[in-house]
């Protein structure tokens, strides 16, 4: 005997009739895929920290023309604390426009990146450091889930909820604009 969600028990026929043009599925929002940065001390200079193929290097002198080229400078030339080094580095992540992550702080020290592509393709990332103080969570970046693709105003259900896509039709893997609400007995 089934105790979930019974379309033809509904009282309401409209909502009865959206109901049968749904289908029955537990719809997943996309999340994107992160990394997370610890700094324990301030930025040395030279040292590195490489996302990808994106390489960043600390820069602690007032001149910015002492980074190797083809690297992102991270300006740490008035940092004194891991806080303020991972604020240049937070800095130096936004202003370059060809990163496939955008970066936050996620405490005094800490800079999380995260996929601007939301599901499993921000995962995988290789994340790496030369730093004395600082290491990544993890060699790569992960957490990324796929979402489902929905059409705009599409309803499905499972046992325990109602499910509509409350967006623009989102056929791709990024699909994000899921919505739900419980089911009751009444």
């Amino acid at each position: 005997m089934s105790t979930g969600f019974q379309r033809n028990k509904m009282q309401n026929p409209v909502m009865r009739e959206q109901m049968g043009r749904g289908r029955k599925l537990t719809p997943v929002n996309a999340v994107a895929g992160t990394g997370t940065l610890t700094f324990t001390d301030v930025g040395i200079d030279t040292q590195t920290i490489t996302i990808g193929t994106h390489v960043y290097e600390i820069d602690t002198d007032a001149d910015p023309g002492t980074y190797t080229a083809g690297r992102y400078r991270v300006n740490c030339s008035g940092g004194a604390s891991a806080a303020q080094t991972a604020t240049a580095l937070i800095a130096a992540i936004t202003a370059n426009t060809a990163s496939l992550f955008s970066a936050a702080t996620g405490g005094a020290g800490v800079v999380v990146i995260t996929a601007k592509t939301k599901g499993v393709a921000g995962n995988g990332v290789a994340t790496t450091e030369t730093c004395t103080n600082a290491s990544w969570g993890a060699a790569v970046t992960a957490s990324g889930v796929d979402g489902s693709p929905g059409y705009s105003g599409e309803l499905a259900y499972d046992d325990s909820y109602l499910y509509v896509f409350n967006g623009e039709t989102n056929l791709s893997l990024s699909a994000d604009k899921w919505e739900r609400a419980a089911t009751t007995a009444y």
